[in-house]
Parts: C-alpha cells; structure tokens; sequence
C-alpha cells in the first residue's frame, strides 16, 4: 500500500496520464469494500481503529528491543511482558508512548521519501529508485512501526539482497554481492533464531537474544535511512567507480 504511491508519482512526473487514470481506477475499486465497510459497519470499522490504536508495542519491535536491552543493561525493571492483542508485547510509560507516535513517525519518513522521490527520480535510475522506494516502504514500515512480526521478513528480503548488491556496488564494487549476501542471510537467520527456534528464552528476555534482535534491527533501520539518503541528488550516484 505504501510502495503504489511511489508508482504514481514516477507516472505524474512523466505526465503519463493515462497510466494515472489506470491506477486511479484500480485504487479506487480496492477501496469500494472499505468504502461499503464503513458505511454500513462502522461500529467494526471503529473496533478495527480502536483495537490497533490500543495496541502497545510487539516484542519484536525496534522500540522493544531498545527498551528491553537498556533495560536488561542497567537492571531497571521498567517493562513487563505481556500477551494481548494476538501476540506477545511490552507495556510501559515509555513504551506506551513510543506505541502512540510510531505510526506518526513512519508517515513523517514516507511523506519526505515521497517528496524526495518525486523530485529526485528520472529514467535513467528507474531501477534502482524502485528498489529504494520498495525498501523504504516495506522495511521501514517493519522497523519503524510497533508491530514486527517474522512474518514480516518475507514482505522484503527477496528484494533486500537485490537492493544492496545494487547499491552497494557503487561503494564497495569487488564486494557488492559478498556483502549484499552476507547482511541478508544475517537478517533473515537472525529471524529464525529468535521465531521459532529461541522464542521462550527471548520472552524471558535473554540479553543475548535481545542484543541479536536489536543489531538486527537497527541494520535494517540503517538500509532504509540510506535508501532515503540515496535518492537525494548529491548522494544517489556518489561514489562513482570508473
């Protein structure tokens, strides 16, 4: 959902109206059941809102890794596990707080990426903006969002491999794909590790286990922070390798 804008401003600044109008069109047939859901359900259209609103921050999450290693640190005891909503979470004043403004800060990211996008993109990079925009849609939704479930992993690490063997071939040219491999299996088995294989033992808030999941995710923080750097016009092409 967040990736399509991305499709339609590459097409507005082309002036190809007539694929506007086609993804107009299909936007708006993907939202009649949402629009007839909310019109005559709204009190479960409400629930829907007031259910992920209430929602604290799943275990998984950057936020909960961060708060759960400094808490682990530092012995504060500042935070408590908790089963609700369908999943496991924490629950605490700062966590609480970081649940109620996640979603504030993703939409703050995605509304620059798309202004820089839009301004920045051309045909000569078509490739390589996409795979940027795709990242910065799907990877910073997981990281940067409350929820971020194993699931999640498979929304991007097909793509994630393609995006750095890309990108940084521009910066390291003999080691591109080692790198780009090496970053993405450590993503995806540090995953695995966690869900479903040491699960338990992470919930009990095992500070090895954590300190995997919070270098995880804070590398994939950095992947869509460089996605978003990269477009930028002084950066997206630099450093050049003859």
């Amino acid at each position: 959902m967040f990736f399509l804008p991305f499709i339609g401003l590459y097409e507005a600044k082309r002036f190809n109206l007539r694929f506007i109008g086609i993804q107009v069109l299909c936007n708006t047939l993907f939202l009649i059941p949402f629009g007839v859901w909310i019109l005559f359900g709204w009190s479960g259209f409400s629930h829907f809102l007031t259910y992920h609103s209430d929602r604290g921050l799943e275990i998984e999450s950057t936020w909960s890794t961060a708060i759960m290693m400094v808490d682990q640190v530092f012995n504060l005891g500042s935070y408590e596990v908790v089963y609700e909503y369908g999943s496991f979470g924490i629950r605490s004043g700062v966590a609480d707080f970081l649940a109620s403004i996640s979603m504030i800060i993703f939409v703050g990211i995605m509304s620059l990426a798309y202004l820089i996008y839009f301004f920045n993109t051309s045909r000569n990079d078509t490739l390589i903006m996409m795979l940027r925009a795709f990242i910065i849609s799907t990877a910073g939704f997981a990281v940067i969002g409350k929820v971020f479930s194993a699931q999640y992993i498979m929304w991007f690490v097909p793509l994630l491999l393609i995006y750095l063997a890309i990108e940084l071939r521009s910066i390291w040219p003999a080691r591109s794909l080692s790198i780009a491999t090496s970053l993405t299996m450590f993503v995806a088995l540090s995953t695995t590790i966690i869900f479903p294989l040491a699960w338990t033992q992470y919930i009990e808030g095992n500070p090895a286990l954590t300190g995997i999941l919070l270098i995880r995710n804070i590398l994939l923080l950095l992947v869509v922070l460089m996605a978003i750097v990269r477009m930028l016009p002084v950066f997206k092409n630099f450093p050049k390798h003859e």
